[in-house]
């Protein structure tokens, strides 16, 4: 049996956990776990029956910060402070194990599918003194706690987290850096780490560090970024502060959004000729994102879908018969800036173009006529 020492009296596990299925396929998760400790029931998790507000839960069933930076799905055999989810059944204990000697300790854990095919993992666990002395001891910094209001306050920068926002403890990490560019609104401000998750939205307040010229006052965004994605929310003004609800940990930044959306053209000429096509589609963009799009066919709505890309698509069918048509388009973005365009087209059966034939190209003989002697 494998024994792990540590110098730590308190901690707890997670594991990598995968249902391997008789006919292969994609890997599946689990669907129970427990957890025993010198052969007590401590804790268990069951994935079922859990309603869909719960299931954002998940975050902190699993290992959030591990799986964010590119590690594998490891999931908890302890619930997180903050974890309010239906999926942990207290037993015993919450799942953190606390060593108060130097003895070996026996962990086991059952891990089970949905029919109850059960396989075990065994090891011990040992605290060493040693190791103990070794380990470095943290240094006290501020920290966001769960289940109680957060709130982190500077001169031009306000965060303020809800009650139930966190499922654990987060360092307090807050950096602030000044920006050049033209059309940036307020300095840069980084809090946490996205690698942290964030349970439910929280406000963001940012004061103007420049004078924001009167067209500009209703076109103001925050945008918060991280080294894997961004936001992008419309500023709504709090007694000087421009302020927007978000989800995640990260760099928040005020700007002016002042370039309104582009669209591609459907063709050339005054009447673009659809007739080769099957479709219609517009990849519109923006510098911060966009917001609405909206076409019209002689005046009467048409719906193109977007299944969550930069592509509207209108696929030809009743509502555009053959025959001259035409098409409105206008996008807004999110800070209300807005483009319309319009063209003309023409929509007939496509017959294509004649081939022009070529000559069969032959060797060419040669005739020699012989004359006859008289």
């Amino acid at each position: 049996m494998p024994v792990i020492r540590i110098g730590w009296q308190k901690l707890s596990f997670a594991l990598q956990m995968i249902d391997m299925m008789k006919n292969g396929g994609k890997d599946n998760g689990v669907f129970t776990s427990i957890l025993y400790f010198d052969d007590e029931p401590q804790v268990k998790f069951v994935l079922d029956s859990i309603d869909y507000f719960e299931t954002k839960y998940i975050n902190a069933h699993i290992d959030y910060k591990h799986d964010y930076n590119g590690g594998v799905f490891l999931q908890h055999l302890s619930a997180l402070p903050g974890h309010n989810g239906a999926e942990y059944k207290k037993m015993k204990t919450d799942g953190v194990i606390h060593l108060t000697d130097t003895v070996l300790h026996y962990v086991s854990v059952d891990v089970k599918d949905t029919d109850f095919n059960t396989s075990q993992l065994n090891f011990a666990v040992q605290f060493n003194d040693n190791l103990a002395a070794k380990i470095q001891q943290e240094v006290e910094y501020e920290k966001f706690l769960p289940n109680k209001p957060n709130e982190l306050r500077r001169d031009d920068f306000e965060i303020e987290i809800p009650e139930n926002g966190l499922y654990d403890a987060v360092p307090v990490s807050y950096y602030r850096f000044n920006s050049n560019s033209y059309n940036a609104i307020s300095a840069l401000h980084q809090v946490s780490d996205a690698s942290y998750p964030v349970h439910t939205p929280f406000t963001v307040r940012i004061k103007p560090v420049k004078t924001i010229l009167d067209n500009w006052k209703d076109k103001l965004i925050i945008l918060r970024t991280d080294r894997k994605s961004r936001q992008i929310k419309k500023a709504e003004w709090q007694d000087g502060w421009l302020a927007a609800k978000f989800g995640d940990f990260g760099s928040f930044q005020v700007f002016a959004d002042i370039t309104p959306p582009a669209i591609n053209s459907l063709g050339k000429g005054d009447t673009v000729n659809l007739s080769p096509a099957s479709r219609i589609i517009f990849t519109p963009t923006d510098n911060f994102g966009i917001k609405k799009f909206r076409a019209e066919l002689d005046s009467q709505w048409i719906r193109f879908t977007n299944d969550k890309s930069r592509n509207w698509i209108y696929i030809f069918d009743e509502r555009c018969p053959y025959g001259i048509h035409h098409l409105k388009v206008e996008v807004e973005d999110l800070s209300g800036n807005t483009t319309v365009k319009e063209w003309w087209f023409k929509r007939y059966p496509y017959t294509p173009p004649k081939k022009k034939a070529v000559k069969k190209s032959g060797s060419k003989k040669k005739v020699t006529v012989k004359k006859k002697k008289k």
